[in-house]
């Protein structure tokens, strides 16, 4: 998209139709750890490219951005491996709430 500004008013409907959304961005500098993170609720993932991330822009969109934590030499995933892994965290946590 050219301007995260584009999604606020798809962001905006989405909420008033579902009540709370939350809006969770990846960083490999989040603080806080994929795994420790509630993905019970409606939840919009957004995930940047393998060389730059998220914008700030669209880091700001987020209501938490969170990290996959990786050990060894390797310092990021490639967009479609890191969202593959956000996926499964997402339903692996809703399979257990059930």
């Amino acid at each position: 998209m050219p301007s995260h500004k584009e999604l606020l008013p798809w962001f905006e409907m989405i909420r008033a139709r579902l009540g709370a959304v939350q809006i969770v961005g990846s960083s490999e500098k989040a603080e806080k750890e994929i795994s420790t993170h509630d993905f019970t609720a409606p939840t919009i993932l957004l995930v940047g490219n393998e060389t730059w991330g998220l914008s700030a822009s669209y880091q700001e969109l987020c209501d938490i951005n969170v990290n996959i934590p990786i050990y060894g030499s390797a310092s990021s995933l490639n967009v479609a491996c890191a969202t593959s892994i956000m996926l499964y965290e997402i339903d692996r946590q809703r399979r257990n709430k059930r």
